[in-house]
């Protein structure tokens, strides 16, 4: 059986190495990173992109989502209303509008936003949502009823095939495995064959047909993709994807429940190490899925190295953290919660008040390349202009000297 806090630890690792790379493209990555660099800064090679920036070694929402989760499954508290009550302290500002959170997703930034106002639960998926249900699911003192899953889940987004992975992660928390993506076969067919699960699902303001198709899907997915390469893996996800979603997918990092899951799951399998950074490398929406790869290979038995952990940013608090939810000796889970994110927050203005200064000096070296250029333009434009009036200058003489010859011998 994993030590628990190695689970939490190797999300966290997870996130913060593909957190450097969200958005990039696989071939953007291996043209200007080695494989074996570790949170390397991405500035110089964001070019027009330096949105996509974000601070080396520095976790985020999903792991501060996920540490809430485990805290307040370990109390026993974990609900939809305990969840969102523990947010309080996030203290969502005009400079920073989902508050501590670093990168939330479409559907996390609605649920912080939503604080302050009565917002309506989007439809979209999140790959968020079946991590920080894995979290809650794994430590919570003996088994989470799928009930409890499917309410919290649904407290997220409408989302049908978030709710579907959110079950299908939260069934396989504490279970050790070979495979990744077998355990998640067996996991969505166990499901499927769950027949009081419909109900539920109805209940839940869910369509039960839906969630049957789903679940379907899933388990046909994984079953696929069992013992499969990434390459293979990736051309199968690629053209199945394109297929649900009438779109032309062409790689598997896509932002979808379907094809991450499995795709991290399949990197988690074929390394007999800890393969979230691997997972980093492939780029897309890197952050959840080498999040993701990180959980299945600490499932497997290759969690987290301190490699790296240890170069990660607020490691000794985090530390702190893993250590009294393995010892279960958290009191009042609200007040943990709420000193944490305290803590989180300086990190958040820190790392945008360095986003700010990278982008500043690049726009600066960018005004001084242009200025360099149209310096270098207008010398060349004068040299052209003075090369010309030379030429006429000698074509004028020389035709003066013709006309004057000219009219000597009239």
């Amino acid at each position: 059986m994993n030590n628990k806090k190695d689970i939490l630890k190797s999300i966290i690792a997870g996130d913060a190495l593909g957190s450097v790379f969200h958005g990039l493209s696989e071939g953007h990555i291996r043209a200007n990173f080695t494989a074996d660099e570790i949170y390397p800064d991405t500035i110089k090679a964001l070019k027009k992109n330096e949105s996509l920036w974000r601070k080396p070694a520095l976790y985020t929402s999903v792991s501060q989502l996920s540490v809430i989760a485990a805290v307040l499954s370990s109390s026993r508290r974990i609900s939809s209303d305990s969840f969102f009550q523990s947010l309080r302290s996030s203290q969502v500002s005009s400079m920073l509008p989902w508050g501590c959170f670093r990168h939330p997703d479409r559907v996390f930034q609605i649920y912080i936003e939503s604080q302050s106002a009565k917002l309506p639960l989007p439809e979209f998926q999140s790959l968020t949502v079946p991590i920080i249900a894995f979290a809650g699911a794994y430590y919570y003192p003996g088994k989470i009823s799928f009930d409890d899953v499917i309410e919290f889940a649904v407290s997220f987004t409408k989302d049908v095939p978030t709710v579907c992975s959110a079950l299908i992660l939260s069934d396989i928390a504490g279970k050790d495995c070979g495979s990744a993506v077998k355990a998640l076969a067996e996991s969505s067919d166990f499901l499927l064959g769950c027949k009081d699960l419909y109900p539920r699902f109805f209940s839940a303001g869910i369509n039960p047909d839906k969630a049957e198709n789903s679940l379907s899907l899933f388990s046909e997915i994984f079953s696929n993709v069992i013992g499969n390469d990434y390459q293979t893996a990736e051309k199968y996800l690629s053209e199945k994807i394109s297929k649900i979603t009438s779109q032309n997918i062409t790689r598997a990092t896509v932002e979808n429940v379907y094809s991450s899951i499995a795709i991290a799951a399949v990197i988690a399998d074929s390394n007999d190490s800890f393969a979230a950074n691997t997972a980093a490398h492939k780029g897309g929406f890197s952050t959840q899925i080498a999040s993701l790869c990180g959980l299945f290979s600490a499932l497997r038995g290759f969690p987290a190295d301190d490699e790296y952990f240890d170069k990660l940013i607020n490691k000794k608090r985090m530390v702190e953290i893993l250590s009294q939810l393995d010892s279960g000796k958290i009191k009042n889970a609200f007040q943990f919660i709420e000193e944490f994110l305290s803590d989180e927050y300086p990190l958040t203005i820190k790392e945008n008040e360095e986003f700010q200064r990278k982008t500043k000096n690049k726009e600066t070296s960018k005004a001084s390349d242009c200025k360099k250029r149209q310096t270098e333009e207008e010398r060349l434009s004068r040299h052209v202009v003075e090369s010309w009036t030379k030429l006429d200058r000698a074509k004028y003489k020389k035709e003066k000297k013709r006309n004057s010859d000219y009219d000597d011998y009239s």
